[in-house]
């Protein structure tokens, strides 16, 4: 398995991987991260790629290191002089292709010739990170390669630094804005072995090369780089590649154990999409209000009351009660914006459609061509631009805006229908499915918690607006057949498990998946988790809406207010529990067959 620094974890010197199934022991490790990133606590403590506690795993014994820690140091280019003399004392044959002329200062004939010469030769700090070390150069530090170098520190500390001629390179024919010009570049060549002897392969990696002041060419940092092919002399075509034949192949209808990350990612993906759909909803349908020059202040204080939550939640602080009286439009309108437009809003619809671009890079593995085409539409600075301050008229920008909020709300339910129509009914598509459901009882609860407070919500437009936003409105009216009333709007927002938009739904659906998901043996079939989300579940099942729109003595309604609250108290610990148990397995060590992973 192709696994990430965040996936393994160790615990007692044993490496595990993090699945949903457990923590799996791992045997061997196939490196491909920088060795000095591997472990934050012994080695570089700011690298956010490494396994904790690795090292002290591999000194153990109880995992084992391919590209083992500290094997860069063969790499790397202070061993460049001494090639020829290794090559014959441990193979007892000359260098097969022969190096730059190196020189390395640590020693006193070297290095004051390097001293007599220096402004003709390249110098490098000797403990730059070595090629085999990915990703490692700097482009600007001490570990390129530079013309000259710093003189008093190579007389007083020359170990630390090598020299060596400049690169003389070819040059190639390049297409550019005036025309062809002749560019530098050097070839990187690729090596096989085939048990029998080293092959170069018929090609390479060309690194373009134009010309730095004052730096020379270092492969990995400067250029284009283009695969380069070599053309066959003869016009006869190739074989044709024949397929290997294997073995019989084990059916199977599931993918290999689902990584704590991917189940992660794909869960907060879901969160994230059912969040930022829902706040464009809320958004459409209160500008839809706002445009009705008719409309009476009743009803725009109204979602004022409805997106308290919201607003709340994005750190916009509500005007003063009165001068919301005075002219709550210009208030509602200002609010909308700063929701809608400012980057920096924790709950704000930039913010969250930047979050759904960068969780769903981190599932792009997990998702369908179309499902990532359609995410990548929804980019913040496409999708929801300020208007200019000299503009359109009012009712233009903002008929603008909500063509916008109609197409990605379109946008997010295409999104939703790809991962309900193709997405394969594996833990993957559970945990995206599960982060969709707890974010929309969240929001349905907080806007429900609208009802309570004082006033008439069958007069004020507060039972519209919430049937609006949770796109249930033709629903109550093919039922009804009049005014939305409250008792009808709880039954139809909250108790009803045949409303997708109702709260019951999503926790019906997310008991369903937390019953399926793989649980210890060790542990009770109902986990935490299950407990919660099937207690309010059935505390729904057995609330009656009648009695919850009674009120009490002060004109607010207790039961209402006390069921709301509850579930909202609950929702984040059914989170908690589900990242304890699946995503960072705080709790103890289930007991797995050995697996085999490689960091990347």
């Amino acid at each position: 398995m192709l696994a990430e620094g965040a996936d393994l974890t160790v615990r007692d010197n044993r490496v595990y991987l993090k699945t949903i199934e457990g923590l799996r022991p791992v045997d061997v490790i196939i490196r491909r991260v920088d060795a000095g990133s591997c472990d934050p606590l012994e080695l570089r403590s700011d690298s956010p790629f490494g396994v904790a506690g690795l090292v002290e795993a591999v000194r153990a014994g109880k995992v084992t290191v391919v590209n083992s820690l500290g094997s860069g140091l063969a790499d790397t280019e202070s061993f460049m002089p001494f090639l020829p003399g290794l090559c014959q004392g441990l193979l007892q044959e000359e260098l097969q292709l022969p190096s730059l002329a190196t020189w390395w200062c640590g020693q006193a004939e070297a290095r004051d010739y390097v001293l007599r010469n220096l402004d003709f030769l390249e110098t490098r700090d000797v403990f730059h990170r070595g090629a085999s070390e990915p990703g490692s150069q700097n482009p600007d530090g001490p570990e390129a390669w530079q013309l000259g170098g710093p003189r008093e520190l190579i007389a007083e500390r020359g170990f630390a630094y090598l020299a060596r001629e400049p690169m003389k390179l070819a040059t190639v024919p390049v297409l550019g804005q005036d025309g062809l010009q002749p560019v530098p570049y050097a070839l990187r060549v690729f090596v096989a072995f085939d048990a029998n002897d080293y092959v170069v392969m018929p090609g390479g990696l060309a690194r373009l090369c134009p010309p730095h002041p004052g730096q020379p060419f270092d492969f990995g940092r400067f250029g284009d780089g283009k695969d380069t092919w070599v053309l066959s002399g003869s016009a006869t075509r190739p074989a044709p590649h024949r397929r290997t034949r294997g073995g019989a192949v084990k059916l199977r209808r599931t993918g290999r154990e689902l990584p704590s990350r991917s189940a992660d990612n794909l869960f907060w993906l879901g969160r994230y999409a059912e969040r930022a759909e829902g706040i464009m909803r809320e958004i459409r349908s209160s500008l839809l209000r706002l445009v009705d020059a008719e409309r009476p202040d009743e009803d725009l204080l109204a979602i004022g009351q409805v997106l308290r939550p919201t607003l709340s939640r994005a750190g916009i602080e509500p005007p003063d009660e009165a001068e919301l009286l005075a002219d709550p439009r210009r208030h509602l309108e200002r609010q909308l914006g700063e929701l809608v437009f400012d980057n920096d809003r924790p709950y704000g619809l930039r913010r969250t459609l930047r979050e759904l671009g960068r969780t769903a890079t981190l599932a792009r593995d997990r998702l369908s061509a179309d499902s990532w085409r359609i995410l990548r539409w929804l980019q913040p600075e496409e999708f929801a631009r300020r208007p200019e301050p000299v503009g359109p008229p009012r009712a233009q920008r903002i008929s603008g805006l909500l063509g916008q909020l109609d197409l990605g709300i379109q946008r997010l339910a295409a999104f939703s229908g790809m991962g309900m129509e193709n997405m394969t009914r594996s833990f993957g598509w559970s945990f995206l499915d599960m982060g969709r459901r707890i974010e929309r009882s969240l929001q349905t609860v907080e806007l429900l918690g609208s009802l309570p407070l004082p006033g008439d919500p069958e007069d004020d437009g507060r039972l519209i607006l919430l049937l609006d936003i949770a796109d249930s409105f033709m629903t109550y009216r093919s039922r009804y057949l009049l005014t939305p009333q409250l008792a009808p709007v709880l039954d139809l927002l909250l108790f009803d498990e045949t409303n997708p938009r109702s709260v019951a739904f999503q926790l019906a659906a997310l008991v369903g998946h937390l019953g399926r998901l793989p649980h210890d043996a060790a542990e009770p079939e109902d986990r935490s988790e299950y407990r919660v989300a099937a207690g309010m579940l059935e505390s729904l099942r057995k609330a009656d809406a009648t009695d919850l729109c009674r009120r009490g003595a002060g004109g607010d309604r207790p039961a209402l207010e006390a069921l709301l609250e509850r579930i909202l108290a609950d929702l984040p610990d059914v989170t908690v529990d589900i990242t304890r148990h699946y995503f960072s397995h705080a709790e103890g060590i289930a007991s797995f067959p050995s697996a085999f992973t490689s960091p990347r």
